[in-house]
């Protein structure tokens, strides 16, 4: 991207700087004992492509440096100039300490991590950190041809490369890449068999990284391949699952008009249709079940063996209890809908939530919301919690100890958070992601608004009002004593942590957890702040 193109990108990029909203106005001058500021030097009056790291620590970004090159800006110290930088190329790695893009010198361009300039090539593509952050990749190429680069070392040249994988254990590559009309799979810089078309969203490894998998085309047949030896060839597979622990695997085949699941190379029954969203191994990776259609009704097959026939299947509703000892879905019968829970149904309703059941944590309980006769109710085991008017459509929440559960419900128009069973006080809205529990489950907070304003409840003790609180704010610190989050109010931005405010900042970022404390970024009179909050 050019100059001129950036310059008239920064009006869009500097209002989305940290949080929406910018204002200017007096500051103020008491900051409390235990907030403290370091100064990170004033901002540039040109600035674009702004990054944050994953942790929210640290804040990048793209400016013009000496008036005709542009550079990355990194918590306010300013790296080399280049030409060019490659547009939305600023990444931080995983972990967030590392940080990489795409530059141009001359005629040439280079990857730049850490401040460290990569070999130059006619062009580049975006740098890939793996989930360790140990590991960095990109796309290179030197004229008609391209080939991947990990770790500085360059691969095979092909004529198009695309959909690069990095294992979950971050030792292992993986990428589709183009040789004329043919594509090939790439593992670990060895190219596999030749196909017509590789399916791109198909390529998987598994969790433990020893098998990866992908579907392609041979001629108009399409086949499974995995760990570079093909399956059997049909007529199209729709779906394509490893096992929870890597060992087994599964997809679903159509022979002519029929469907069959192949499990660990072995084939199945043939069936009118099969539901791929009911295809689901249970944690340990032993058992398989599926939805069939036989005729115009549906049967339920775990481990092969054929169940209970029934109107109609919840595609998505399948789960198995975290010791994979217990199943549970949701079916209909003609306008009802229960739960089946190791092949015995519960109770009829009119509708069960979608995205329910759920197993408790300690996969004692099975947890769903239901409604009948026009209210809403969790129920928890075979025990139904209280009536509402409905339940907001989000995850019921668990504690991190799993012996706490939270959910959002509304009645006479009024929103309340249940924790543990107890219905809260009552609000206009209640923001959706929360409530959040303490990493000790002894405290929680959410967010709430009654007319304009907004307020943040930590332990039932409401909060002072404000126009606005971040989102995914608050948070807990590692300790589970304190809480912070960002509010704004008189056009400024404050942070809060348990009853102390903070300074009034212009623009700021949402807090992020440091050692025992908190941490954030913040602008005011054009001078970028590290804020600091410890106990």
């Amino acid at each position: 991207m050019d100059r001129k193109k950036y310059i008239l990108f920064f009006v869009f990029a500097v209002t989305t700087l940290l949080l929406p909203g910018i204002s200017y106005g007096r500051d103020d001058s008491n900051t409390p004992s235990r907030f403290s500021e370091i100064s990170l030097g004033y901002m540039p009056t040109r600035i674009f492509d702004i990054v944050r790291s994953p942790d929210q620590r640290h804040l990048a970004f793209v400016t013009v440096k000496e008036g005709q090159w542009l550079a990355v800006v990194i918590d306010g110290q300013i790296g080399p100039g280049f030409e060019d930088l490659k547009r939305g190329s600023v990444t931080f790695s995983p972990d967030s300490n590392r940080i990489a893009y795409a530059a141009k010198s001359g005629n040439k361009w280079q990857i730049v991590i850490d401040d460290k300039p990569c070999p130059k090539y006619d062009f580049v593509g975006l740098p890939i950190f793996s989930p360790d952050s140990n590991h960095v990749a990109y796309m290179a190429g030197e004229g008609e041809k391209q080939f991947m680069v990990i770790d500085d070392k360059a691969g095979p040249e092909y004529d198009l490369i695309n959909t690069f994988f990095f294992s979950p254990d971050s030792k292992r590559t993986a990428y589709i890449a183009n040789k004329g009309r043919k594509q090939v799979i790439v593992i670990d810089n060895r190219p596999g068999p030749v196909y017509d078309k590789i399916k791109e969203d198909s390529l998987i490894f598994s969790s433990d990284s020893k098998h990866v998998a992908y579907i392609a085309n041979d001629s108009i047949r399409k086949v499974v391949v995995i760990d570079e030896e093909p399956e059997p060839q049909y007529d199209d597979i729709s779906y394509f699952i490893f096992s929870p622990d890597g060992s087994g695997s599964a997809y679903i085949a159509r022979k002519g008009n029929r469907r069959v699941v192949v499990a660990n190379g072995q084939v199945g029954t043939e069936y009118n249709n099969i539901s791929k969203d009911s295809l689901v191994f249970s944690p340990n990776g032993r058992r398989l079940v599926y939805a069939a259609k036989k005729g115009t009704e549906w049967c339920i097959v775990t481990d092969g063996n054929e169940g209970p026939v029934y109107d109609r299947v919840v595609e998505d509703a399948f789960v198995f209890s975290p010791d994979s000892n217990h199943m549970a879905y949701v079916v209909r019968y003609g306008l009802k809908q229960t739960v089946i829970f190791d092949g015995q149904p519960g109770p009829e309703y009119d509708l069960i939530r979608q995205g329910n059941p759920i197993f408790s944590q300690d996969g004692k309980d099975l947890i769903y919301g239901a409604k009948k006769d026009y209210k809403w109710r969790i129920i928890i085991g075979d025990k139904p919690g209280p009536e509402f008017d409905t339940i907001m459509d989000t995850p019921i929440i668990f504690s991190p100890n799993g012996r706490r559960m939270a959910y959002v419900a509304q009645d006479n128009l009024k929103w309340q958070v249940v924790i543990d069973g107890k219905v809260g006080p009552k609000y206009d809205n209640i923001r959706k992601g929360f409530p959040v529990f303490s990493s000790d489950s002894k405290h929680f907070a959410y967010v709430v608004q009654n007319g304009l304003q907004w307020q943040v409840v930590v332990d039932d003790n409401v909060g002072p009002e404000y126009e606005r609180i971040a989102e995914k704010t608050p948070v807990f610190n590692p300790n589970s004593h304190h809480a912070a989050y960002m509010g704004f109010k008189d056009e400024r931005w404050h942070m809060i942590v348990d009853d102390e405010v903070s300074r009034k900042y212009e623009q700021i970022n949402n807090p992020a957890v440091a050692d025992d404390g908190f941490e954030a970024m913040g602008i005011r009179s054009a001078i970028l702040y590290r804020i600091i909050w410890k106990p």
